[in-house]
């Protein structure tokens, strides 16, 4: 039986930026796991994370004690011509022998189809883990996702921070190495506050244990993670609840080795400040969480979380206090200030802000929103004065003293200014909703204004940046592309807004056409509607439908044109999908296509002819397929796809029967080109819709 036991490594360092901290500990588990996978290693993987603000860990369950053994077989040359006829060896048989390290005598003879040749086979035992470990626990290192690497001393190695041990065990005993400059151990360090001394682990299974025991240290992230919360929501509730954000909770988590969450107060006077505001300084400057009541309103709390329990709480809540009025009486003033200036008058400012060096400053993108927003307004059929003033006053915000300490708040802030401001509320409302969804899930803007604010904002960007050929490649999207065709998408697809896609993006290329910034590419419209196809084929399966179905309807009529079509068509083949005659149809229209295709430049030069027909089945599928056109025209009127995929689901019988019973490749050439010609005619009556030979219903 192979011996098994479990494996603990961990990397003592200096404080790990907390940001970055989950994203290291999963990597390093990852790529230590398929480092002993592609050594041949078994081993046991759980989903435990262990990671502290001074340790990335990793734990596997049941490793195996050494490599499995390998039989190794080399074919050489033929005998024939390995060998001089004396029997001597040919520099062929001892060039083989030499590249097997052995001698000519001892390799075998095997016989192959083509003759007998040279053989040489060996079984080479496996490697120790004790042997292996080292090795692969520094190729683990090297692909960490460390941006930038911290070199220390006079070190020649680097890190994300500087490391202080490194403690490799497989059981109970330590594995000998040198990593990252550090001889391998059984010992780490606790709480850097707690405990100085050195603590040896006794095994893998005793790490968590101990660490909490007599380090005081939580090194389980999920665990750590669960404490704080609990710690929040306890201390918080005799007057309301935490708000706790996913994103700070592991920041905050990935920031404490031994926390405790502490409820503190700040004044009742700032509560003035727009709610938004005070969230962000608690949130960002201070890691803390704000506190509401039962009806969502904010309350002069924050919870703050410390690194260590002491034995008096009070002086840690009382300097987290001091600081956090500091901070807030920072965003007070800036509040205040920007108040006395209405963003009107931060219109000329926008010039002096660049943009994009080629496609100008904000003041230039503002003109362009504004010609764009009335474009569309007209499309839409929606009155056009709120929208262009919306457009005007959409940037300004960002010239403020609020919006340049937090970034994050755009157009939140511009909401607010331009209510000060008397503005009207659509105005106001648009200022927000231009940057909505801010993210693959948000809110959607619920106001025509601000959905025609967001459509203009994003189709201009991404016109704009593919004009200039600044496309997204692999991960690198530093204009966030992908999320603003992602966010036009949701737009114009879920508030039903009926827009050519397409001339929309022409549009957008002419106003930058006639203004101080053309763009040098033309024709990008092919480029960025295939782009914009890649994420609506995300939105789709986001949405419940299949790649089949969502392929299978943009293969109808021209996808680009409306977006909310598309979607009308896109259910319809859903629902057409879980009908009983949708596989035969599809497989029939499958047929039909390739026939077509194989004879597309005979079909090109003959029309349908009624007369021409002489076999029953394609006698009545030609009626059938005429009286379905006529059907079809009143469905499209109504935009009732559901409805015409139904209609159309009941020539299963008659096109299975023409299959079945007619031969549309006849020998009669006039024959032949009449059938193709009412194959067209049925393949164009689905193609109304979408094209179901794409469907992959019932196959495996």
């Amino acid at each position: 039986m192979t011996k098994k036991a479990n494996l603990l490594l961990e990397i003592l360092t200096e404080e790990l930026p907390p940001k970055n901290l989950t994203r290291l500990a999963m990597s390093l588990k990852e790529s230590i796991a398929e480092g002993l996978k592609t050594s041949g290693f078994e081993y046991e993987l759980d989903d435990v994370l262990l990671a502290t603000p001074r340790r990335l860990a990793v734990i596997l369950n049941n490793v195996t004690a050494k490599q499995p053994d390998q039989v190794i077989e080399r074919k050489g040359p033929l005998t024939s011509i390995a060998f001089f006829p004396d029997g001597a060896p040919k520099p062929q048989a001892t060039g083989f022998a030499k590249s097997c390290d052995v001698s000519v005598e001892q390799l075998e003879r095997l016989d192959t189809p083509k003759g007998e040749c040279l053989y040489f086979k060996k079984t080479e035992s496996g490697k120790s883990i004790f042997d292996c470990l080292p090795d692969i626990v520094t190729e683990a290192i090297k692909k960490l996702p460390i941006k930038k690497q911290m070199r220390w001393g006079d070190h020649d190695i680097t890190f994300e921070r500087p490391v202080h041990g490194i403690m490799l065990m497989y059981g109970r005993k330590i594995v000998p190495g040198i990593i990252l400059e550090k001889t391998t151990s059984n010992k780490t360090q606790g709480h850097r506050f707690y405990n100085l001394s050195p603590i040896t682990i006794s095994s893998p299974k005793a790490y968590v244990k101990t660490l909490k025991k007599y380090a005081h240290v939580f090194v389980d992230f999920n665990e750590r993670k669960n404490i704080i919360r609990t710690q929040a929501i306890h201390a918080t509730q005799r007057i309301g609840s935490p708000v706790i954000s996913d994103a700070l909770l592991d920041e905050v988590t990935a920031s404490t080795e031994w926390p405790l969450a502490l409820l503190a107060n700040f004044s009742n006077d700032f509560l003035s400040l727009p709610k938004e505001v005070l969230i962000a300084s608690m949130e960002k400057h201070q890691r803390c969480f704000p506190v509401v009541d039962q009806y969502n309103q904010l309350l002069p709390h924050f919870i703050t979380t410390a690194n260590i329990k002491p034995y008096r709480t009070k002086y840690i809540i009382r300097g987290n206090e001091r600081v956090m009025r500091a901070r807030l009486s920072d965003a007070k003033f800036f509040y205040e200030t920007d108040l006395k200036h209405p963003l009107n008058m931060y219109v000329e400012q926008l010039g002096h802000v660049v943009f994009q060096k080629q496609l100008g400053t904000l003041l230039n993108k503002t003109q362009r929103l504004q010609k764009l927003s009335s474009y569309i307004a007209k499309q839409l059929k929606i009155k056009t004065t709120d929208i262009e003033r919306a457009a005007l006053l959409s940037k300004t915000d960002l010239m403020t003293s609020m919006v340049g300490e937090f970034p994050e708040l755009q157009g939140i802030m511009g909401e607010y200014y331009a209510q000060n401001d008397n503005e009207p509320e659509t105005v106001a409302i648009a200022l927000k909703e231009q940057y909505m969804p801010r993210f693959s899930t948000d809110d959607l803007p619920k106001t025509e204004t601000g959905q025609t604010l967001a459509i203009a904002d994003r189709i201009d960007t991404l016109v704009g940046m593919f004009g200039i050929n600044q496309i997204p490649t692999g991960t690198k999207d530093p204009f966030a592309l992908r999320r603003a065709a992602f966010g036009l998408i949701r737009i114009m697809i879920e508030n039903e807004l009926h827009l050519n896609l397409n001339e929309l993006i022409k549009e957008t290329y002419n106003i930058y056409k006639h203004s101080d910034h053309p763009l040098p590419k033309e024709h990008l419209g092919v480029t960025l509607g295939a782009f914009i196809l890649d994420r609506l084929a995300t939105w789709s399966q986001q949405n419940g439908f299949t790649l089949d179905q969502h392929n299978a309807t943009l293969g109808g009529p021209i996808w680009h044109e409306d977006l909310v079509l598309f979607h009308a068509r896109l259910k319809a083949v859903q629902h057409f999908a879980t009908l009983p005659e949708a596989e035969s149809l599809a497989a029939a229209n499958k047929r039909v296509k390739n026939i077509l295709i194989k004879n597309e430049a005979d079909i090109l030069k003959h029309a349908f002819k009624m007369d021409l027909l002489k076999e029953s089945a394609e006698i009545q599928l030609a009626r059938d397929i005429s009286k379905k056109i006529e059907a079809a025209d009143a469905f499209e009127k109504n935009r009732d796809y559901t409805g015409l995929l139904i209609d159309l689901a009941k020539l299963r019988d008659p096109v299975d029967r023409f299959f079945e019973t007619v031969m549309v490749m006849d020998e009669d050439p006039k024959l032949q080109q009449n059938r193709l010609a009412l194959l067209v005619k049925l393949r164009e009556l689905f193609l109304k819709v979408a094209d179901i030979s794409l469907l992959q219903i019932g196959a495996s």
